[in-house]
């Protein structure tokens, strides 16, 4: 919901995100933190398949997003 609002890039680190959505790998445990965002994967393509002008990318570091146009485009509400 938040990437058309965007005025720049915005980097959401792999331990914030997986907090975010209730998963929280001990820290110092790489292998636990890997496979958790591997588990992210195949949500993130499922989301680019209903919203593929989302300016998203998976980086080392963590989730990168961009600003993009809104996933349902703006309309005038009708009247009568």
């Amino acid at each position: 919901y938040r990437l058309y609002k965007l005025r720049g890039p915005l980097m959401l680190p792999w331990r914030t995100l997986l907090a975010q959505i209730g998963i929280q790998p001990p820290l110092g445990n790489t292998a636990a933190l890997r496979s958790a965002i591997a588990r992210l994967r195949p949500a993130l393509r499922d989301v680019l398949l209903m919203y593929p002008k989302a300016r998203v990318q998976m980086t080392a570091s963590g989730l990168e997003l961009r600003p993009s146009p809104p996933a349902v485009p703006h309309r005038e509400p009708s009247c009568g």
